[in-house]
């Protein structure tokens, strides 16, 4: 009796681990119902802090995550991934063009490879116009309109945005 007194402990740890591992190992009954309530879907920034650790923008992510979510709008260049420019061939004349992004008097440009996506930072894109330049032709303002992101698009990864549709 006093074995069995002293060994309850253990064994109730024991059958909380077999409960925790057999219920891991099942599909999950709810997994995909709609988050609905309170703070359902959304962690209230509670990762901020180590996101500005890492070097990244809480507030841009939170902003990303609520339009994906909600199905909102959203500036692609407000996009936390930066943005993928798909340029098609036909729309490159020779073999200097550039990409040029313009805030003010400040100019930077980014060499563009016929064929061959482009790829901006958020930091290079947040609050500039966007202009392929090309030598002997007119420089063309690349408008990318607000969009609603995919439901699978990462925060992190770049929006593809393609010219020329």
């Amino acid at each position: 009796m006093l074995t069995l007194y002293l060994a309850s402990p253990i064994l109730v740890f024991v059958g909380l681990y077999v409960l925790i591992f057999v219920t891991l190992d099942k599909d999950k009954l709810m997994a995909d119902a709609p988050a609905i309530g309170a703070g359902a879907g959304d962690t209230g920034n509670a990762n901020a802090f180590g996101e500005w650790l890492f070097g990244h923008d809480p507030d841009a992510i939170s902003l990303a995550t609520k339009a994906k979510r909600e199905r909102l709008f959203i500036d692609p260049r407000d996009w936390p991934g930066g943005i993928e420019l798909s340029i098609p061939k036909n729309l490159i004349v020779g073999e200097r063009a550039s990409i040029e992004l313009r805030n003010g008097d400040q100019v930077e440009s980014v060499r563009v490879e016929p064929g061959t996506p482009v790829r901006l930072t958020q930091e290079q894109v947040g609050g500039v116009s966007i202009w392929l330049v090309q030598p002997n032709s007119e420089d063309t303002r690349i408008f990318s309109e607000p969009r609603i992101p995919a439901q699978d698009q990462s925060v992190s990864k770049p929006m593809v945005i393609e010219i020329g549709d």
